[in-house]
Parts: structure tokens; sequence; C-alpha cells
């Protein structure tokens, strides 16, 4: 993807007489688009072939928009990044839909319910873990940071509970899978998910 990414911004830079700096820019650009692309698409067919489409989808969008406040560790390279996270939500939403199919409700809303608790307590304590590449400098960003992320994981646990007590269909398949998926966000928060990613 790199490379596609830098060839697809040479060739509009360049036809566009773009200095170097702003050609640096557009395949900055031009990589997360294709990464997001990728992600998707991939997404998508591994939902479909094991047949938990729906689960699948939301657990990389829930765990996307996490990592968006609340930062995380990396995997060596962006693309292993990638695929890591569309296994890991695969696996999420496989697991999820089974243990919707096999756990009932209401052990199902309570292990949901403490999973939830976790994230809050783990999120309010670590978040946001900045990047190398971003890093941040304000404590007032870092505060704001903090808080969307929290209110991400709040908001998450109301509407899964709603959808384990009176969701139908896939929904608490869908919310389960999202809980797997910020667990696995929320690990990347703490030194023992930075030192497994780290080595991947």
């Amino acid at each position: 993807m790199e490379h596609l990414s830098r060839a697809l911004a040479n060739k509009v830079g360049g036809a566009l007489h773009y200095p170097p700096e702003q050609i640096e820019v557009l395949a900055y650009g031009f990589f997360g688009l294709l990464q997001t692309a990728f992600l998707l698409a991939g997404t998508a067919l591994l939902g479909w072939a094991i047949g938990a489409f729906w689960p699948c989808l939301a657990a990389v969008l829930a765990g996307s928009l996490l990592r968006r406040f609340a930062g995380g560790a990396h995997a060596s390279t962006p693309g292993r990044c990638a695929l890591i996270t569309l296994l890991v939500c695969g696996a999420a939403a496989l697991a999820a839909s089974l243990l919707a199919r096999s756990v009932s409700r209401p052990p199902l809303l309570a292990a949901y319910l403490a999973g939830c608790a976790l994230c809050l307590a783990v999120v309010g304590a670590r978040a946001p873990v900045d990047s190398p590449n971003k890093p941040l400098l304000s404590k007032e960003r870092c505060q704001r940071l903090r808080r969307g992320a929290l209110t991400v994981v709040g908001c998450y646990t109301a509407a899964g509970a709603a959808a384990l007590v009176f969701g139908p269909g896939p929904l608490p398949a869908v919310a389960v899978a999202v809980l797997l998926a910020v667990l696995w966000q929320v690990l990347t928060l703490t030194r023992l998910g930075g030192k497994l990613l780290g080595r991947l």
C-alpha cells in the first residue's frame, strides 16, 4: 500500500506541479484512504464468509472510533496493523455470534456489563496513548480525548445493554462483537498490549 500510495501521489502531484512537501502530504492521504478501503473491503468479505457480516463490520467500526480518541499501540508496520485488526475483528464477530446463540440473555448481559466496566476503568486510567508520529503535547487535548474515549465506551455500554435486553435478530451478536473489539483496543492501551503488538 505504501508503494501504491506513493505512486499515486507522484502521479497526481506531478500533474499538478506540486513541490515535494505537498507530494508527501498527498502520499500520506492516499495511504490512509487505501488502508481504510482495504480494511472495509476485507471486513465485508470476511464477515460474509463466516456468516457474521454485521457483527464483523460493527467490530471494526467500533474499535476504529474508540482508537481515534484513545490511541493505542501499533504493530511494526501499518499493513500488519490493518491485517491484525481484520483478523481480531473477524474472530470477535465469530465468537460473538456463537455466544449470542448459545448463552442466554441474563448471563450474557452480566458479562457484557462487567466487560464494559473494565473498559471504562482502563480507558479512564490510560487513555489517550500517543504514538511517536503523533505526540500529544497539550494537556487540554489529552483531557478532551480522554473524555471522548469515555463517552464512546459509555455509549457502547448503553446501546449494547439495550440490544441484549430488547434487541431482535443479529443485534445481540453485534453488541458482543463490539465489546470484544473494544476489549482488544483497550488491551493496546496497556504495556502488555504494547509489547505484544511491538513484536508483530
